[in-house]
């Protein structure tokens, strides 16, 4: 990349996460853009530079430990050590962001965009799935009911029915932890077992979609973005393995 933007006249970089959480976030990006403004500062290119800009720009927490004499003819050893902790200076806005960025948002630029719209598009589910689903419903009802207040019963619930409508087999049982007085452990219990549907079947929801798709294509536009969710814990099961047929 540094090649490519010192070949170049213009170099514009967008992006909508600057910062990482940390100062050193954009220590090499400073030095793609303006090495020179770097090294007047005094930061050389490297692992030294790198820790002097984030000493200066960062947060660092020293912490000491003293451990005790192990014997009464010895001293304490003391040892030191410093933590990068999230979090940047503003001198970072000032000294090398203000003359280089421009903070826009979505609103600055909307009139220069092309036209947006959003349409949801109802699609039931086939019969077996429907019933499938009412009877995961009704046991994790059930688990609620019988586990108030449980957040791992409503987490692990919600999820289920979130991804269920698209993926409607190998989920596995579902657990539940909580707390036992006489064991005084965390003790796992069952939620609910989802029915195991046929994953070569293709669904409604699937069959809509390829419908939109060719549509598409049949209009002659070249860019269709599928977007599904579930896809890179449960890769090559879910809805988005045959999205991309």
């Amino acid at each position: 990349m540094g090649t490519l933007a010192a070949c170049a006249d213009r170099t514009v970089i967008l992006t909508g996460t600057l910062l990482g959480g940390y100062a050193s976030d954009v220590y090499n990006l400073f030095y793609r853009l303006e090495a020179g403004k770097m090294v007047a500062h005094g930061y050389e290119w490297g692992e030294p530079g790198l820790r002097s800009f984030a000493e200066t720009y960062g947060v660092l927490e020293r912490v000491t430990t003293i451990e005790p004499a192990d014997n009464s003819c010895s001293k304490a050893r003391v040892t030191k050590q410093i933590k990068h902790r999230p979090g940047a200076s503003p001198l970072l806005f000032s000294d090398f962001l203000m003359s280089l960025a421009a903070f826009v948002s979505l609103e600055d630029i909307s009139s220069e965009l092309p036209s947006y719209t959003e349409q949801v598009i109802g699609v039931p589910m086939d019969a077996p799935l429907q019933a499938a689903y009412q009877a995961l419903e009704e046991q994790i009802k059930n688990a609620i009911k019988a586990h108030h207040l449980n957040h791992s019963v409503v987490s692990v619930g919600l999820n289920a029915l979130l991804l269920y409508p698209d993926h409607a087999w190998n989920i596995g049982d579902l657990y539940g932890y909580d707390y036992d007085p006489e064991t005084q452990r965390r003790e796992r219990f069952l939620i609910a077992q989802p029915e195991d549907l046929d994953k070569e079947f293709v669904y409604a929801k699937e069959r809509r979609l390829i419908e939109i798709v060719k549509a598409e294509l049949q209009m002659g536009h070249r860019c269709c973005h599928v977007y599904a969710v579930y896809t890179r814990k449960r890769c090559g099961e879910g809805a988005g393995r045959r999205s991309a047929r």
